[in-house]
């Protein structure tokens, strides 16, 4: 409901930013309570002893290839999607 009353404020420009911020802050506010952040999800995910750069980048090139737009069973699909 809020994204419908804030997109109307925003310019014409910016409007197409306001669902990628909406998911950073959902995904800050869970880090925020969980504690748990992606880059703990990532080492889960792809393993503890991986450097951060080289999780990112795995995180990326399998993002950029849909790895977890069809794949619900990836572990980090949840915080990634907010679908938890």
């Amino acid at each position: 409901m809020l994204m419908n009353e804030l997109v109307l404020l925003l310019p014409e420009e910016s409007r197409t930013d306001l669902p990628l911020i909406a998911r950073c802050m959902a995904i800050a506010e869970r880090e925020a309570q969980t504690g748990t952040t992606l880059e703990h999800e990532f080492r889960v995910l792809y393993g503890t002893s991986t450097e951060t750069d080289e999780l990112l980048h795995l995180f990326a090139r399998e993002l950029c290839i849909g790895v977890f737009e069809n794949s619900p069973d990836r572990e980090v699909r949840p915080a990634l999607f907010c679908d938890n």
